[in-house]
C-alpha cells in the first residue's frame, strides 16, 4: 500500500520532470528571453553603480529596465505555454503578447501585494497562504487571458486545497536559485581572488556570471510552474 507522503513525493518529481522537459524542448528560445530579461536588469544595476547619471534618469532607469524585463519574462511564460499546447508561436508574437499584457501584470501585482499585506497584518498566517495561494495570478494573466480579478481567484481556487505542495516545489525552486546563484558568487569572487581584479572589474564579472546564471534557471523555474498549475488544473476538474 502507497503512503500518502510517497505519492505526494512522486508527484513533485513528476511536475519537476515534465518542467525540466518543456524547457528542455523549447532551450534556445526560452532561454534567449530569459537572458534578455535578465540584462535588462542587471545593465540598469552596471549602469547606475559606473555612470554619473544626471537627475531623471536615476530613477528612470530602473523603471525602464524592470518594464523591460517583465515584457520578456513575460514572453517566456507566455511561449513555453503555447509551445507545450502546441500553439504555433513566434518570440515577436509572445512578445506582442507580453506588452498588452503589461497592464494587466501591473494590477496583478498591485492587487497581490495588497491582499498579501493585508493578510500578514492580519496575523501574518493568512499572508503567508495568500501569497502562495494567489502565486499562479501572474501566470493566468498571460496562459488564460484572465483579468488581474479573475486571474488571482483562480489561482486561490487551483491550490488552496494542495498548498503544502505548491509551497514544495515553491521551496524548492527557491532553494535552487539562491544555490545557483550562491555558487555563481563564489565563482566570481574566486576569480576575484585569483586575478586580483579592482573592484570595478569584480562587478562586471559578477554581474556577467549571474546574467548567464538566472538566464538558464528562470526560464526553467516557469516550465516547473507551469506543470504544476497544469497538474492543479487536472485535479480540479477530476474533482
Amino acid at each position: 500500500m502507497r503512503l500518502p507522503s510517497e505519492n505526494k513525493a512522486k508527484r513533485i518529481i513528476a511536475i519537476l520532470e515534465d518542467g525540466f522537459k518543456m524547457y528542455k524542448k523549447n532551450f534556445i528560445q526560452a532561454t534567449l528571453l530569459s537572458f534578455l530579461a535578465v540584462l535588462c536588469l542587471f545593465l540598469t544595476v552596471a549602469i547606475k553603480s559606473n555612470f554619473q547619471l544626471i537627475s531623471p534618469f536615476t530613477w528612470l532607469l530602473p523603471i525602464v529596465g524592470i518594464v523591460l524585463s517583465q515584457v520578456f519574462l513575460g514572453g517566456v511564460i507566455y511561449f513555453l505555454y503555447t509551445q507545450n499546447k502546441n500553439i504555433p508561436c513566434s518570440i515577436n508574437t509572445a512578445l506582442m503578447i507580453s506588452s498588452e499584457k503589461l497592464p494587466a501584470l501591473v494590477i496583478t501585482t498591485f492587487i497581490y501585494c495588497l491582499i498579501v499585506f493585508i493578510g500578514t497584518v492580519a496575523f501574518i498566517i493568512p499572508g503567508i497562504f495568500l501569497s502562495i495561494a494567489c502565486i499562479f495570478g501572474f501566470i493566468l494573466i498571460y496562459t488564460d487571458n484572465y483579468d488581474p480579478i479573475l486571474a488571482l481567484h483562480s489561482s486561490f481556487r487551483f491550490a488552496r486545497h494542495h498548498l503544502l505542495l505548491v509551497a514544495s516545489i515553491l521551496f524548492l525552486l527557491v532553494l535552487f536559485i539562491s544555490l545557483g546563484n550562491l555558487l555563481t558568487l563564489m565563482i566570481g569572487y574566486l576569480l576575484f581572488i585569483v586575478f586580483k581584479m579592482n573592484s570595478s572589474v569584480l562587478l562586471f564579472s559578477n554581474l556577467t556570471i549571474l546574467t548567464i546564471t538566472n538566464a538558464l534557471l528562470v526560464p526553467l523555474s516557469y516550465g516547473i510552474m507551469l506543470q504544476l498549475l497544469h497538474n492543479l488544473k487536472v485535479n480540479q476538474n477530476n474533482h
